[in-house]
């Protein structure tokens, strides 16, 4: 009896068992399958390159280099719940079909965040007249309280009233105001005006250019409308679309920078890291000259803590490391979760050689000095000018510039004239100028071995000629001294 009693207590526990570990492993399936739970952090339809001008900066690519797990994907729209934040960018006329339009809604309602952003949209889709108008994809922004128009051809942007402590503005780039940006449509309609909240405005005519709708019936959904470069800046400036991302995220992402991003030669550049919401171990960190050679850096081991920045400098954390190529220099920097990237130019440089040897900037008088100009942007013509001690320009050279590999070089040979400093300028034009001083020095040292006899044998002879001088000179005081 107390057997059978035993066999059935213990058949229950091992029902009861595996009743609580079923619906553990249900819990968690169901936890895993939500939108929380997603690995994926953005979903990104649309283009995603700063400018034509520079392709390789690359908005996804930067997300990637800074930790973040996103996707690019083509339309149509679906499975937007994979992705805590949705970026559509310029769909022009590409219109949202009722099913697409549904997707965002629900999406949005059910707590996703949601990123509109036009390039010259407008532009195309409401030409002047005689054009027929058509209608922008980015109509769909009404179904979320506001409204796109316009293409603005660039300006300033600052804080609404209000609006300069939120987090756009100030997590993790210190932002007072933006203006890497061109040609972007604009938000003079905003149809919620209970929920819709204006963040930044043009400082030309307050009109908005960055809003936000943080409807409370969107369950901590949360939709922002700006413009396209407005939101991903240019020139390799990403200081607003970190803030927007990290924004809408709920974490701070980690960024690299360059101060600055173009040097002339030999300038230091800081290279800043900084952690985001969680800390950094660096692997390494290496710069990559114009000329494909690697310097790495001079720590044997890194941890930024959250919220904190390591700073790089050039001219003394990278063994072996000169800045002294016109051309773009690589920085790569890997931790232990992520590599990310950026880059600094020197994009203009004048080197002065005496002969075929690179001058140590102090030359002999009327000795042949070659000035050499460099660019890595393809302009026509650089203007040399060599200025005299007085400040007198001496000689104006305007010399074209021929292509060499990846940069542009030009030359002019003179010789200095006068004793004293003088100081050579290459002028690319557009206010870019390349200032060298050079001091010049008398020749005291003949250069040829008869030149080097000469000296001597003048030396000679004027030592001669002083012993003969002063023997003379005693001898006539000692005839003089014995006839008295």
């Amino acid at each position: 009896m107390m057997r059978s009693l035993l066999i059935v207590l213990c058949t229950i526990t091992s029902m009861l068992f595996l009743s609580l570990v079923s619906n553990g492993v249900s819990t968690l399936a169901d936890a895993s399958s939500s939108t929380t739970g997603s690995s994926l952090e953005v979903i990104w339809y649309g283009g995603s390159a700063q400018d034509s001008v520079t392709p390789e900066n690359d908005a996804v690519t930067h997300l990637q280099n800074s930790g973040v797990n996103v996707e690019k994907r083509a339309r149509p729209l679906a499975n937007l719940t994979d992705g805590k934040v949705v970026v559509i960018a310029a769909q022009y006329n590409n219109v949202f079909s009722s099913t697409e339009v549904d997707l965002l809604k629900n999406y949005v309602n059910d707590g996703g965040k949601l990123i509109l952003v036009t390039d010259t949209d407008y532009f195309y889709c409401h030409p002047p007249p005689p054009d027929p108008p058509s209608t922008c994809a980015m109509e769909v922004s009404r179904n979320f309280g506001f409204g796109f128009d316009g293409d603005w051809g660039g300006g300033t942007i600052i804080p609404a009233t209000g609006q300069s402590n939120h987090p756009i503005w100030k997590t993790p780039h210190a932002l007072t105001s933006f203006s890497e940006w061109s040609s972007d449509a604009r938000i003079p309609f905003i149809l919620d005006k209970a929920n819709v909240k204006v963040i930044g405005i043009l400082t030309f005519d307050s009109v908005p250019l960055i809003v936000l709708n943080e409807n409370p019936a969107y369950s901590g959904g949360k939709v922002l409308g700006t413009g396209y470069n407005m939101f991903l800046g240019m020139n390799g400036n990403w200081s607003m679309f970190d803030n927007i991302i990290s924004f809408m995220l709920g974490r701070i992402i980690p960024f690299i920078a360059v101060n600055p991003n173009a040097i002339d030669f030999n300038e230091n550049v800081q290279i800043e890291l900084c952690a985001g919401s969680e800390p950094l171990h660096v692997l390494d960190a290496k710069i990559t000259d114009p000329a494909g050679n690697s310097f790495f850096d001079v720590f044997a081991d890194i941890t930024i803590l959250s919220n904190t920045c390591k700073l790089w400098n050039t001219n003394t954390d990278f063994s072996g490391l000169s800045t002294d190529i016109v051309g773009t220099y690589i920085v790569d920097v890997k931790t232990t979760n992520f590599s990310s990237s950026s880059k600094f130019g020197v994009p203009y440089g004048l080197s002065l050689f005496e002969g075929s040897s690179p001058s140590d900037m102090i030359a002999d008088l009327n000795q042949g000095v070659t000035a050499v100009a460099e660019t890595s942007n393809f302009i026509g013509f650089a203007t040399f000018r060599w200025i005299n001690p007085s400040g007198d320009p001496v000689r104006t050279e305007v010399v074209p510039l021929s292509v060499a590999g990846e940069k542009a070089v030009a030359s002019d040979t003179f010789e200095p004239d006068a004793i004293g400093r003088w100081t050579v300028i290459a002028d690319f034009g557009d206010e870019e100028e390349i200032v060298k001083t050079l001091d010049i020095r008398f020749n005291v040292i003949p250069e040829s071995p008869l030149g080097a006899l000469a000296l001597i044998g003048s030396s000679l002879a004027a030592l001669g000629g002083f012993v003969y001088f002063r023997q003379s000179r005693k001898n006539s005081y000692y005839w003089n001294a014995t006839q008295k």
